[in-house]
């Protein structure tokens, strides 16, 4: 194990860790809110705003990072769904994160808080990813002020399950297509078992209780979870799906399914480039001050995305 990782787990273990799937929900989020930081702020940005936009049941949160809002050049935008179990987590919660994505790439990142779980349980986070990404596509050059020549659509975790089901949706031939799909330790598959969920199941953060909660709570009994809009990995074709990054992570228990899902889409001929991160955790991307090595581990992605759009 990377000593970094193991003086993480050490310290984190060490401690009186609550049993998050006993809390009320409320002080759930109020405990992933207000814990010890585990991420270092993000670079500052030459615009940063928050904005409403339609969605099928209310206006959708949005905060869209902008690096270069005085240039009129043409530019991609990166659509970014956040992780948390489709229960918890937030637009702050991954500020850091999408400040990193948006001045690496250069590209203006517009990060989405969906509904949540139990309150809006499936299909209420899946619909407003699509319907962000959608705006995304049709409005975001008007909000910029400067033309969209295409979307990425990029999440981590239960917010890599929305930005492979929203990917797997969205027509390829729109005036603004879907360049790219970036899935970071995503969760495709709620209605299956995969051996890395025993394998990684305690002891590395996430664990199988945790997750047993977070797909219970958005999938409540009575929704089918192998319909591809809650598991992706059932999609009864991909041939029509984008290009995608997938990360996943060597301790993680969603570890096989990344793997399993980059398998399905390379069998069906969708250009794939798989990252596997040695030796790290569930959730790294935004832990750079409890895992230092994050920092170049984000470079490594920031480089294969543009590798991809190359």
């Amino acid at each position: 194990m990377l000593p970094e990782v193991r003086a993480f787990l050490d310290a984190f273990y060490g401690q009186d860790v609550p049993d998050f799937t006993s809390l009320p929900v409320e002080v759930m989020r109020e405990a992933f809110s207000s814990g010890p930081p585990m991420d270092a702020p993000g670079p500052e940005l030459a615009h940063v705003s928050d904005h409403l936009v339609p969605g099928p049941a209310r206006e959708i949160p949005v905060r869209i990072y902008d690096p270069a809002p005085e240039s009129a050049a043409p530019t991609r935008g990166m659509v970014f769904v956040h992780g948390g179990g489709f229960v918890i987590g937030d637009l702050d919660s991954h500020d850091g994160l999408c400040r990193r994505l948006a001045d690496g790439l250069d590209m203006p990142v517009i990060a989405v808080h969906y509904r949540l779980a139990p309150e809006h349980p499936f299909p209420a986070a899946y619909e407003d990813a699509l319907a962000a990404t959608q705006w995304s596509q049709t409005q975001l050059s008007s909000t910029l002020g400067r033309p969209v020549s295409g979307v990425i659509c990029c999440g981590d975790s239960a917010g890599g399950n929305l930005a492979a089901a929203v990917s797997l949706h969205l027509e390829p031939s729109t005036d603004v297509p879907i360049d790219l799909q970036v899935l970071l330790y995503p969760v495709v598959d709620l209605a299956g078992h995969y051996p890395s969920h025993d394998r990684n199941g305690q002891g590395y953060m996430l664990d199988t209780k945790s997750m047993a909660f977070f797909a219970d709570t958005y999938c409540p009994d009575g929704i089918d979870r192998r319909d591809p809009r809650v598991s992706p990995i059932y999609a009864p074709r991909f041939n029509a799906a984008p290009p995608a990054i997938i990360v996943a992570a060597e301790l993680d228990p969603l570890y096989d399914e990344a793997i399993a899902y980059a398998k399905a889409l390379k069998a069906a001929d969708v250009p794939v480039t798989l990252i596997e991160e040695a030796g790290m955790l569930h959730g790294f991307f935004t832990m750079t001050l409890a895992l230092p090595s994050t920092v170049k581990r984000t470079e490594t992605l920031i480089n294969a995305i543009k590798s991809c759009l190359a």
